[in-house]
C-alpha cells in the first residue's frame, strides 16, 4: 500500500489483526486446520506439509477446542445459550513484504508482543491456543480464546463492543504494536474507507495474490 506524505510517496506497512466470531459449531473444523489436524488440506494450497514442523505454539492446548471451550465456560461458572458465540478467533500478522524480510527470532518477537495485546486486554487464562504458522505462504498467528467478560459472564456483544469497540480495537493494536515498532502505520478507518469486514481466510488469499504482484502485472502487460 502506497501512502503520500507532502510530494512523497512511500510504501506503508501494517500490523495486522482479524477477529471472528464462532458459535460451537464451528469450533472443531476451525481445530483441526489450526492445529493442523487433518490429513491433507484442498481447501487451502498454500499449506507446505514439509514445513508444519516449524510452527509453533504460544500457547499449546492439552485437548480439543470444543472440550476446552465448554470447560472453560463451566469452571467461571457462565451461562450458555444455544446460539451463544463460545470463541473469538484471532488471526494476526502484518503486511507481507514487512514481515517476510524479518528474520526467523524477529517474527518470534513480533508474534510475542501481539500476543501480550491479546493476553493483557482479554485475560490469559481465557487463551486457548495460540499457533504461529510457518508453513504457508506468510508468516501469520491464529489465536483463540473464550469471550469471558471480567465479571465472569460469556459475552462476546459485551466484551468485543460491536463495531465501535472493533474500532477502538485497531487503535489499540496500533498503539501497542507501534511502540516496539515504530514504522508501522495504522490503516484508514472504516468509517472512512466504508469497506466491508473480511474473514481470515479471505485476507490470507489476499496476501498470497499479493506475493505474485509482478506475475500478475507483467501478464497484463503481455496482454
Amino acid at each position: 500500500v502506497l501512502r503520500k506524505e507532502g510530494e512523497q510517496f512511500y510504501m506503508a506497512n501494517f500490523a495486522i489483526i482479524r477477529i471472528e466470531k464462532r458459535k460451537l459449531g464451528s469450533v472443531t473444523p476451525i481445530n483441526n486446520h489450526h492445529e493442523r489436524l487433518k490429513e491433507k488440506y484442498k481447501s487451502n494450497e498454500d499449506i507446505d506439509p514439509e514445513r508444519t514442523h516449524l510452527n509453533y505454539h504460544l500457547v499449546e492446548p492439552d485437548g480439543k477446542y470444543r472440550e476446552k471451550v465448554l470447560a472453560r465456560i463451566e469452571e467461571v461458572g457462565a451461562k450458555k445459550r444455544k446460539d451463544s458465540v463460545v470463541m473469538q478467533d484471532v488471526l494476526i500478522t502484518a503486511s507481507p513484504d514487512w514481515i517476510d524480510a524479518k528474520s526467523y527470532e524477529e517474527q518470534v518477537e513480533y508474534f510475542d508482543h501481539a500476543f501480550d495485546f491479546i493476553a493483557d486486554r482479554y485475560g490469559r487464562d481465557n487463551i486457548l491456543s495460540a499457533v504461529v504458522h510457518m508453513d504457508e505462504a506468510h508468516p501469520h498467528m491464529h489465536l483463540v480464546f473464550v469471550p469471558i467478560t471480567p465479571e465472569g459472564r460469556l459475552s462476546s456483544k459485551t466484551l468485543m463492543g460491536g463495531p465501535k469497540g472493533m474500532e477502538k480495537l485497531q487503535d489499540d493494536f496500533h498503539e501497542h504494536m507501534v511502540k516496539k515498532y515504530p514504522d508501522l502505520t495504522r490503516g484508514i478507518s472504516k468509517k472512512i474507507t466504508k469497506r466491508r469486514h473480511i474473514s481470515s481466510q479471505m485476507y490470507k488469499k489476499a496476501a498470497t495474490l499479493y506475493g505474485h504482484y509482478d506475475e500478475i502485472v507483467n501478464a497484463i502487460d503481455d496482454i
